[in-house]
């Protein structure tokens, strides 16, 4: 039940990180999710904690 133009929307903002660089190499997740219909949730969650996984690593 995505809305119309979701997809591309999320292939859009995917290219425009590829235009900028970050001195970290932090690439931010474009992820689909529907509260309502409990879909990618879990791959919030999971980019959560890969996010975390990373700025620790980066602090040294």
């Amino acid at each position: 039940r995505d809305k119309e133009g979701a997809e591309k929307l999320r292939q859009d903002l995917l290219r425009s990180q590829d235009l900028s660089q970050r001195s970290d190499k932090w690439r931010a997740p474009v992820l689909l999710v529907s509260a309502l219909d409990r879909i990618g949730i879990s791959e919030v969650v999971s980019a959560i904690s890969e996010h975390q996984d990373f700025t620790e690593q980066a602090r040294g």
